[in-house]
């Protein structure tokens, strides 16, 4: 029987990890001002994200998922637990009607509306010490517009499942 292979992990979270083991503040300051933003208008992250943009997702329709990555994860770097989904870090917050409001909040939004979502989610586990998976949000956000919804029905089964 042969183990399989995890998912590669994406050059801009290699490349983000490298800046917190690096204490690179400017960079950090810079993807910050991204928050609050639609994903790519702040010309200072550029420099930190573009050259890790894959060119099949260079263009603005698609590659809105690496800045906002980018801009949350300066605002609270951390390693991450692999492979464990923002929904699954999610329900590790405590049992609250407001938890779950804002969950649902979440999945039932816009990719125009995602980033504002995940800041206040990131936030709170950040506040809690709950980590979750940089990568994994990466690739969950690449396929968030889908229009069979497979990111949020897997991040529903995250959450709500009894494991």
């Amino acid at each position: 029987m042969t183990t399989p292979i995890p998912p590669e992990r994406p050059a801009l979270i290699t490349h983000l990890l490298r800046l917190a083991e690096n204490a690179d503040r400017a960079a950090f300051a810079q993807l910050r001002r991204g928050l609050g933003k639609p994903p790519g208008t702040n010309i200072g992250s550029f420099p930190y994200v573009v050259p890790f943009i894959p060119e099949a997702d260079s263009g603005a329709a698609r590659s809105w998922p690496y800045f906002v990555v980018a801009s949350l994860f300066a605002s609270h770097p951390n390693q991450g637990e692999a492979e464990k989904s923002v929904a699954a870090a999610v329900r590790g917050l405590k049992d609250s009607p407001s938890r779950d409001g804002r969950f649902r909040a979440l999945l039932n939004a816009h990719v125009d509306e995602v980033g504002d979502h995940l800041r206040h989610a990131v936030n709170q586990l950040a506040s809690s010490g709950i980590t979750f998976d940089w990568a994994t949000l990466l690739r969950d956000l690449r396929g968030w517009g889908h229009p069979e919804q497979f990111v949020q029905r897997r991040w529903a089964r995250d959450f709500w499942s009894e494991g």
